[in-house]
């Protein structure tokens, strides 16, 4: 009797120890709803971690599943008062991380449920064989189904499933692969994060939305499927593509699926007749596609096309021309048309700055064009309104001698940009951009014929327009290399502009300016040996910017052989002069009569000492009110206090100062 109590304890300890312990468990659920009841018969839900199941289950039981894999609930909440922004996810852990389920078999399970119910995300479930029964059935993965999970493989996967759900295998880093070949819609992140990888497309893939693969590195050397009709912004961000795209009438997002993407040297969209284009972006993105060479697209829906950091693109054909900026390697750019009335045309001056190839614009013929863009040799024009006249928007950098043709009216800014090479220039009846002609045509032979009314070359060397504010005013606009060699200068516009005098011109030692020039802001300020201004009128001309103008010659200021030459009885005008006073003043009745002979005058503490004059020529001293505080033919004279006082004699003025 003992003997028999003792083994039925031996039995029970050993019962109560193997399901402690179970590792390896089949369950059969004959109810929907009751498989957690069927487990607990057997073994503890926390020491297994390989599952059989059998028989009808609903989705209470695939969550106690999840719970047993360390899964978690999520559910979309409404929006309420804490939480304006719409719907928001609540993630939760089912269990403490009790669990340790990592392979899961329900080939003979059947989910009474929708199969989009079956969701497994958040678990640490490394293999999942799916029921047998939807083998064949067009079945939908559902959003989120192993979101955040780490499923390695999926058996049974069903060979219809006609979309993966939004999210399905977001950051699934360790899924190897899927038996995907007739799905037909890839939903929105669906692989995003994920180790996903795959060589070809399914062969009936029609959608691919948004961040479907970003990031998930894929090396796919397969070409799109011609079902293809949709792809997403940003869907392959990170993967390596075919090194030739070639995709005909698939709607394609703002941010091109593209972006980002390595491997792709051409793309190729094409639109045919029949394209329904009215849910077209109006701009398409190709940034960050580095190997990127060609593009072309064959609708002019798009309004513009962004290639930043594009830096192998080459060839762009795109039928109306928009912004291609920061592709400043693009040799030729093919157009059909534009609409410039969009402002797209301005970044085509963009680009103009940094770019580093001699660029080719093809595009509507310039002798056939009245409105719009066009192109002639290469070079890129825009017609403006109903008038039929056309501006010059940028000259190809390679060009060695340019005509401006009829009808070319004005040549903008940057239309010269980087053209260092160009030799030769002719503006028949062109107006010019007062920056449009830059350092980079220093030496270039510029013509300009007598009957252009907007521009005229003197003959010292100067470009002047005509049109500067709009009024028949001259304005000196360029300094070309004729005056770059040049030892005397006249200035003889009233006006000129701040960027066409600022070369060092070290030839340049004397400047006439003559009568009716009224202002000299930004006068030669990089002139380097240049010592002597002579002045025609009494009236000191204006200076508006007191350190950009004769920079260089105001540090010489002091200099015995620094000095302006003013009309006789106008030294007081200069001297009064917020700016001209800094210089050492001469006067004479008519500049070409001054002496080459030097007054010289030297400081003693107070005495004043003149030489370098005949020893009986007569010397007057004011000071800096007007006051004539000595007058007569002494050459050494004793000043009655410090400051500021003029020494006049004959035609000779200095300024001293007395400390």
């Amino acid at each position: 009797m003992k003997r028999n109590a003792f083994l039925s304890v031996l039995a029970l300890l050993l019962v109560t120890v193997t399901g402690a312990y179970a590792k390896t468990v089949s369950v059969h659920v004959t109810e929907p709803g009751t498989f957690a009841e069927e487990l607990a018969k057997q073994c503890d839900w926390t020491t297994v971690d390989t599952l059989t199941v059998s028989g009808p289950i609903n989705a209470d039981d695939v969550r106690q599943i999840r719970k047993m894999a360390n899964g978690m609930d999520a559910i979309w909440h409404p929006i309420d008062h804490e939480h304006q922004n719409g719907p928001y996810l609540v993630v939760s852990r089912i269990s403490n991380r009790d669990g340790k389920l990592v392979r899961v078999d329900l080939t003979d399970a059947t989910f009474t449920a929708n199969f989009e119910k079956f969701i497994f995300y958040y678990n640490d479930a490394k293999e999942i064989i799916l029921p047998k029964q939807y083998k064949t059935r067009s079945v939908k993965f559902a959003n989120q189904a192993f979101y955040n999970s780490k499923i390695e493989t999926i058996g049974n996967f069903p060979e219809n499933v006609f979309c993966i759900g939004d999210s399905a295998f977001l950051d699934c880093k360790n899924l190897k692969g899927l038996d995907w070949k007739n799905v037909a819609t890839i939903g929105i992140r669906a692989f995003r994060g994920s180790s996903m990888k795959f060589e070809k497309f399914p062969e009936n893939l029609t959608r691919i939305e948004k961040y479907a693969f970003y990031g998930t590195k894929n090396v796919i050397s397969a070409p799109f499927p011609a079902s293809l009709t949709y792809i997403g912004d940003y869907a392959f961000w990170g993967c390596t593509l075919p090194s030739e795209i070639n995709l005909t009438d698939v709607n394609v997002g703002s941010k091109t699926c593209f972006c980002g993407t390595n491997g792709v040297k051409s793309i190729t969209l094409t639109y045919t007749p029949n394209f329904d284009d009215s849910h077209l972006p109006k701009a398409q993105s190709f940034e960050h596609m580095k190997e990127l060479e060609t593009v072309k697209i064959t609708t002019d829906f798009f309004l513009q096309a962004n290639f930043k950091e594009c830096s192998n693109l080459k060839n762009v054909h795109i039928p109306n021309l928009g912004n291609i900026d920061d592709c400043n390697l693009v040799n030729e750019v093919h157009f059909d048309h534009s609409d410039y009335s969009t402002g797209y045309y301005n970044y085509v001056l963009n680009f103009s700055r940094l770019l580093k190839v001699d660029r080719r614009y093809y595009g509507p013929d310039y002798a056939s064009t009245t409105y719009g863009l066009a192109t002639m040799d290469g070079a890129l024009y825009r017609f403006v309104g109903s008038s039929q006249l056309s501006r010059l928007l940028m000259l190809p950098s390679g060009t060695t001698s340019y005509t401006s043709p009829s009808r070319c009216y004005y040549i903008n800014n940057n239309a010269f940009q980087h053209c260092g090479g160009l030799e030769y220039l002719k503006l028949t009846e062109a107006q010019i951009s007062n920056t449009a002609l830059n350092e980079y045509l220093r030496n270039t032979k510029i013509e300009i014929p007598e009957d252009n009314p907007y521009l005229r070359k003197g003959e010292n060397g100067f470009i002047y327009s005509f049109r500067y504010n709009y009024e028949k005013q001259e304005c000196i606009i360029f300094a070309t290399s004729d005056v770059q060699s040049s030892r005397t200068l006249v200035v003889d516009a009233p006006i000129f502009d701040k960027n066409s005098l600022l070369l060092e011109y070290p030839e340049l030692t004397k400047v006439v300016i003559k009568q009716d020039v009224n202002d000299v802001t930004y006068l030669f300020p990089n002139a380097i040996n240049l010592k002597r201004i002579e002045f025609e009128s009494t009236t000191p001309p204006d200076v508006n910017d007191l350190d950009n103008t004769l920079a260089e010659m105001q540090k010489h200021a002091y200099d015995d052989d620094c000095f302006i030459i003013v009309p006789k009885g106008s030294e007081m005008n200069y001297m009064n002069h917020p700016f001209w006073y800094r210089f050492l003043v001469k006067s004479s009745d008519s500049v070409a009569d001054i002496s080459s002979d030097e007054m010289k005058v030297t400081v003693d503490g107070r005495m004043v000492r003149i030489a370098g004059i005949d020893e009986k020529e007569s010397v007057e001293v004011v000071n800096a009110c007007g006051q004539i505080v000595y007058s007569g033919a002494d050459h050494e004279i004793a000043m009655p206090s410090a400051g500021i006082y003029i020494v006049r004699a004959s035609s000779h003025v200095r300024k001293v100062i007395v400390r």
